[in-house]
């Protein structure tokens, strides 16, 4: 009797420890994680994603801002506002909604402007302004050494697009 009892706890941790292990290797990523939305190739700014462009990930790492599998409606058709990896998680935040939205994009060649500051870092606000005249000012999408992507109201974009042609373009950083 002693030895049958010995036999059943032997085979019972043996079990729990392949139940653990079996757990740790398939069944946590099962449970806990998600499917979430990524792309296949590098997409650059001012992109509008299709269904080709779109893959998924299983990841424990989600959160509210990022699309998960289920909302490629909500990605489909959206025109990225930066840069956007490949196999990086798709946050809300990288996107336009031209629907809900009355704001374009804009960019600026350095080559238009009469100044330009190397310290303007992307989320900055700035003023544009031709001759001492505001033009208009926007947030900074992003930047590199030779143009700034700008996210502005509608209105001020044809106001700013016949100026950008003729050069003189004076950038002002906005203190917030």
């Amino acid at each position: 009797m002693k030895k049958r009892k010995a036999g059943l706890g032997i085979i019972f941790i043996t079990l729990s420890v392949v139940l653990i292990a079996l757990w740790h290797m398939y069944g946590k990523e099962f449970f806990l994680s998600e499917e979430i939305i990524i792309l296949n190739k590098n997409i650059p700014s001012g992109v509008t994603i299709t269904n080709e462009d779109i893959d998924y990930k299983r990841t424990d790492k989600s959160n509210k801002h990022i699309y998960k599998k289920g909302d490629e409606k909500l990605v489909v058709g959206k025109t990225s506002i930066q840069w956007i990896a490949k196999a990086e998680p798709l946050y809300k935040e990288y996107f336009i909604s031209r629907k809900k939205t009355d704001m374009e994009i804009i960019t600026i060649p350095k080559q238009y402007c009469a100044n330009w500051h190397n310290n303007i870092a992307k989320g900055d606000f700035i003023k544009l302004y031709y001759s001492g005249n505001l033009l208009g000012k926007g947030q900074v999408t992003s930047c590199d050494n030779s143009t700034i992507v700008l996210m502005m109201h509608e209105d001020d974009v044809p106001n700013i697009s016949s100026y950008i042609k003729t050069g003189g373009i004076t950038l002002g950083r906005m203190l917030t």
